[in-house]
């Protein structure tokens, strides 16, 4: 077997790499039109006892996210009010009724 010589485009030597990240956001439904309102105006609809009840949580919990003394971590509202929204589907808001 011979050796051959790599291509040009093959570098044996460690070298600088880059990505490319796009500056435009991304076109995804669920960050798009619900992030623009807080967690604590998409909440606000449903009682604590509600919140309670469908997510599991405690009742001061529920309560510091219905003033918005606390939130849930970004990554988890979307899911939160989802479970919320199915727990008890009578009750409609305009973020859930897409």
């Amino acid at each position: 077997m011979t050796y051959q010589t790599p291509p040009e485009h093959f570098h044996t030597h460690p070298k600088k790499i880059g990505i490319a990240i796009s500056k435009k956001s991304p076109n995804i439904p669920h960050m798009t039109a619900t992030r623009q309102t807080s967690f604590r105006a998409r909440i606000e609809p449903y009682s604590a006892r509600h919140i309670v009840n469908a997510t599991g949580c405690s009742l001061p919990t529920a309560y510091d996210w219905r003033s918005g003394r606390r939130a849930p971590p970004a990554w988890l509202q979307d899911s939160i009010l989802a479970d919320i929204a199915n727990y008890h589907p009578q009750i409609q808001h305009e973020d859930t009724t897409a």
